[in-house]
C-alpha cells in the first residue's frame, strides 16, 4: 500500500480554542474591523482530560491493512535512509508481529474490516531527542498518546493500556497524577479555573510524573488537555496545551490566560514571541522535515517561525497598539513591518547556530 502522511493536529492554547468555538457556534461575520459574533448563542461546556506533555518530538507508527509498517515525524514520512533522530530505524527494528499483537483485538479487527490503517501517535523522547527535562535522562522511547483507525479517533480507554516495554514502547497514561477531568464552560471561564490550570501545570514543570515513573527526578514541560466527547467540525478532539514558564513560546504574565498581554510597539511583540524556546523549536522542525541545519535552509527555518507565530499569536499581533489612539486592528503595512523585524532577528539567531 502507499505510504501516506497522517498529520497530527496542532495543539493550541486555551484562548485559541475559545476563538475557534465562537467561530463554530456563534455565526461569525467578517467585517472591516474584524470578526463579529452573535454572543446570544451559547458556547458548549466541554470535559477535558489532562495528560503529561512530554518534551520530545511528535512521531507516529502507521500500520497498513496489508501488514506493512512505516514511521513518520510530524512533518514527513521517515525511512532508515532519511531518518529523524533514529525513529525510523527504531520502528524498522521491531518485529511487525510483536507490534501488531500488542494492539487490542477489537482495534485490529475494525481496521481490517474497514481496510484502513492504524495510526499510533506518540512522543519520540529520551536521551538525544530533547534536553533539559526529566525524560531526557531516560533511554530513547516511543510514548503513545493518541490513536486513529483511518480517520476515526480512538477514545483513550481503547489505547491507554497499549505498551510494549521490551521494545521501549510506553504509554502516556502510565504516568500518575492527572486522574481528574476538568469541565470548562466556555461561556464563563473563571479566574479560578485559569489558576487551577496554572497550578497543575506548574506542578508538572517542577517534577515530571512520567520521568518519576522510572525513578528519575526532573522538570516536565506541561499538560495536554483533550476533550473527552466533543469534536470539532473536522472530527478531531479539541486539544489545548498549558506549558510551564521554561517551555512557553511566548513571554506572558500568567501560565494560562484568555487574552494576550497587549504590547505597545513592534519591539515588544518581537521580544514576546521570539523566545529562545520557539527559536530552538524551529531548529527541531528542520530535523523533522528532513532538513539539515545549514545556511541553505534559512528560508525554511524563517518560514516555520513566521507561520508558527501567525498561527499561535494572531490575537497578540492584532492587539498591537498602532499609536496612542488606535488599538483595533493591525493594518497590512504595519504587519509586514513587524514580520520583517521578526525575520531579521530570527535570521541573526539562526546564523549563530552550529553548522550554519
Amino acid at each position: 500500500m502507499a505510504t501516506i502522511h497522517y498529520k497530527f493536529p496542532h495543539i493550541e492554547q486555551l484562548r485559541n480554542i475559545l476563538v475557534a468555538l465562537k467561530h463554530e457556534y456563534q455565526n461569525p461575520v467578517q467585517t472591516t474591523d474584524g470578526w463579529v459574533f452573535d454572543e446570544t448563542l451559547p458556547l458548549p461546556t466541554i470535559m477535558f482530560e489532562g495528560t503529561v506533555k512530554l518534551h520530545g518530538s511528535n512521531c507516529a507508527i502507521v500500520i497498513n491493512s496489508d501488514g506493512t509498517i512505516y514511521a513518520q515525524s510530524r512533518e514527513t514520512i521517515l525511512t532508515p535512509q532519511s531518518d529523524y533522530k533514529g525513529f525510523a530505524k527504531f520502528v524498522a527494528d521491531i518485529n511487525p508481529n510483536e507490534l501488531y499483537d500488542m494492539l487490542p483485538f477489537e482495534l485490529r479487527e475494525e481496521a481490517h474490516q474497514r481496510n484502513v490503517p492504524l495510526i499510533i501517535y506518540g512522543e519520540w523522547c529520551g536521551q538525544g531527542i530533547q534536553g533539559g527535562v526529566g525524560i531526557s535522562q531516560l533511554p530513547k522511547m516511543f510514548v503513545i498518546f493518541a490513536m486513529k483507525i483511518g480517520e476515526k479517533w480512538c477514545d483513550p480507554y481503547e489505547f491507554c493500556k497499549i505498551t510494549l516495554p521490551s521494545k521501549n514502547i510506553r504509554n502516556v497514561y502510565e504516568a500518575p497524577g492527572l486522574d481528574n477531568a476538568i469541565k470548562i464552560d466556555f461561556n464563563n471561564i473563571s479566574e479560578d479555573l485559569l489558576s487551577e490550570l496554572g497550578k497543575l501545570t506548574e506542578d508538572i514543570e517542577k517534577e515530571c510524573p512520567f520521568a518519576k515513573l522510572f525513578g528519575i527526578s526532573g522538570i516536565g514541560e506541561g499538560i495536554v488537555w483533550r476533550s473527552l466527547m466533543e469534536k470539532n467540525r473536522e472530527g478531531d478532539p479539541w486539544l489545548f496545551k498549558t506549558k510551564g514558564e521554561k517551555h512557553k513560546n511566548v513571554k506572558e504574565t500568567k501560565v494560562v490566560q484568555l487574552n494576550p498581554d497587549v504590547a505597545a510597539s513592534n519591539a515588544e511583540v518581537v521580544s514576546s514571541v521570539l523566545t529562545e524556546q520557539r527559536l530552538s523549536q524551529g531548529i527541531e522542525k528542520l530535523g523533522e522535515m528532513g532538513l539539515e541545519v545549514s545556511k541553505k535552509n534559512t528560508p525554511a527555518f524563517l518560514k516555520w517561525i513566521q507561520d508558527d507565530i501567525r498561527r499561535e499569536n494572531r490575537d497578540l499581533i492584532e492587539a498591537l497598539k498602532l499609536n496612542e489612539i488606535e488599538a483595533l486592528k493591525l493594518n497590512e503595512v504595519a504587519e509586514n513591518a513587524l514580520f520583517r523585524d521578526i525575520q531579521k532577528q530570527a535570521r541573526e539567531w539562526f546564523f549563530k547556530q552550529p553548522g550554519v
